[in-house]
């Protein structure tokens, strides 16, 4: 935020306009609040049930990758707008309302950059893999000659090869990223990490990803 000559604050950013703009915003504030659940689920009156769900949900927040990839259209948005935003939405109200206060508290108290779950990650991994062996599969036995047929064993070894080793690429692209933004943060003797998204944004994706962060 600017501040002007005449030292007043700089009025804050209109409100989005939209229903889309609107719904975009909701569904990043939601997002915001992944610190707040992962310090609410440490308190012993949360049940077992609040938990579970939350854990899924700190799970799929975390994953490095979307279980639909963003590159698809329109689908690629069901991710980030409605199935992430939706799980976090059903963990935050079962949770007791004061619980879920004090792990926002605390968050403002305590930040910190939570690690990317890598689990998650080779699970939507494996999904894909099965989905792209089978459609292989399925493709071959339809619309493939009789050669095809012959050697389509081999046809979706040589897909599922290429598969993981696109996916290891990947793997090892995804460390070394986190590995430059440690040292960046080491660097600038960040020792709290704070505004994790934000410092990740400027390693990243330059002015742009940080535009898009701070958007409203």
């Amino acid at each position: 935020m600017t501040v002007p000559s005449d030292g007043s604050a700089a009025a804050p950013p209109p409100p989005p306009s939209g229903l889309w703009a609107r719904f975009k915003a909701a569904a990043k504030r939601l997002k915001r609040e992944v610190l707040a659940l992962h310090y609410a689920i440490q308190d012993p009156r949360v049940g077992w049930l609040p938990r579970i769900v939350a854990l899924l949900a700190l799970a799929y927040a975390l994953s490095p990758v979307d279980l639909i990839p963003d590159f698809i259209p329109v689908l690629g948005l069901v991710d980030d707008l409605l199935v992430l935003p939706g799980l976090l939405l059903l963990a935050r109200r079962l949770i007791p309302a004061d619980v879920m206060e004090a792990g926002r508290q605390r968050a403002e108290r305590e930040p910190l950059r939570l690690h990317k779950n890598w689990g998650m990650a080779l699970l939507f991994f494996a999904m894909w893999d099965a989905l792209l062996l089978a459609l292989v599969w399925w493709s071959c036995q339809h619309f493939g000659s009789p050669i095809v047929q012959q050697y389509q064993v081999w046809i979706v070894a040589g897909c599922g090869l290429a598969a993981l080793l696109a996916q290891l690429a990947w793997f090892v692209a995804a460390h070394r990223k986190d590995a430059r933004l440690a040292a960046a943060l080491g660097a600038a003797g960040v020792c709290n990490q704070r505004q994790p998204e934000l410092q990740e944004a400027l390693l990243s994706g330059g002015s742009a990803a940080v535009q898009e962060y701070l958007e409203p």
